[in-house]
């Protein structure tokens, strides 16, 4: 089964570009 390991890849994917908007968010109201 390819599904489960590319839906962990998937939700992987989405939390670190999560995670990236929210540096950039916090970094952007710091300043």
């Amino acid at each position: 089964r390819m599904g489960y390991g590319s839906s962990i890849a998937f939700v992987l994917f989405l939390i670190i570009l999560a995670i990236s908007v929210l540096e950039i968010r916090f970094m952007g109201a710091r300043e």
